[in-house]
């Protein structure tokens, strides 16, 4: 018996699922019903964060505990970028986060 849930261990242990949808509302929506029926079934209980840990800025930042991820395509983009090596698309901070310009009237 002990050796089936080794099995399945490393059977799940290697899964790192994405969700990429366009709409915001139907990520969430999608995260939240998948988090509600993993919680039927024994194995995807051990394996689900039940917390909601924000991502991180570069793909090479996420953890196996956050899979899978429920992502829109603009998070996944941006995401891209910050993990490639220079020069990024976008300008960015040290962390990979984006350098966001405040746009301030100016007099002339």
């Amino acid at each position: 018996m002990e050796e089936d849930v080794d099995d399945e261990d490393k059977f799940y242990d290697h899964l790192h699922q994405i969700f990429i949808t366009k709409n915001v509302v139907l990520c969430s929506e999608v995260q939240k019903k998948f988090k509600e029926l993993s919680h039927a079934c024994d194995v995807a209980r051990n394996f689900v964060s039940t917390d909601d840990q924000p991502l991180p800025n570069r793909i090479q930042d996420i953890s196996d505990n956050q899979f899978p991820i429920f992502i829109t395509s603009k998070k996944l983009l941006l995401m891209l970028d910050a993990s490639l090596k220079k020069p990024y698309f976008f300008e960015r901070r040290k962390d990979g986060s984006l350098k966001v310009m405040s746009l301030h009237k100016s007099n002339y």
